[in-house]
């Protein structure tokens, strides 16, 4: 499960890249079993040229369940 959310988090960088988006934000599963560092992460955006899987885009650790949307300044 975390090489197939690693896998995703690639493709989703690819695909940001290809819409032309500029910045991205982090979205966690928030439940009991969400981690420390997603619970933080969470909410936070970041500009598309930092995006790394396992430092500011998912996975963060073993079975990470957060993921990556598309961030703008407005709200829609």
């Amino acid at each position: 499960m975390t090489e197939q959310a690693y896998f995703h988090s690639v493709a989703q960088q690819e695909a940001f890249n290809d819409l032309d988006v500029e910045e991205f934000e982090i979205v966690a599963t928030l439940d009991n079993s969400t981690s420390d560092i997603c619970q933080e992460m969470d909410g936070k955006h970041f500009p598309m040229k930092d995006y790394e899987p396992g430092v500011t885009a998912p996975p963060f650790h073993v079975w990470c369940r957060s993921i990556t949307v598309p961030w703008f300044e407005d709200n829609y």
